[in-house]
């Protein structure tokens, strides 16, 4: 099956192809407050981590909380 690309549903996670969507899901469903357990349930930063920033932001944003600093590379 081909991966079709959608405009509306932007890449977060480019090392393993994560999509907003998918993040968004997890963080509505309350089961995030932090990079890690978007890493937990999705994968999406575990990889080179460039997107933590992005992901802190979609989290402060679903959760109506400022995105609070948080290393940029954690320990696997």
């Amino acid at each position: 099956m081909a991966t079709v690309f959608d405009p509306t549903d932007p890449i977060i996670c480019h090392c393993l192809g994560i999509r907003a969507s998918e993040i968004e899901g997890e963080i509505q469903f309350g089961r995030c407050e932090k990079v890690k357990d978007i890493m937990r349930l999705t994968q999406a930063g575990s990889g080179c981590t460039a997107c933590h920033y992005r992901i802190r932001q979609m989290i402060a944003a679903g959760t109506n909380q400022p995105a609070g600093a948080s290393p940029i590379c954690i320990a696997r």
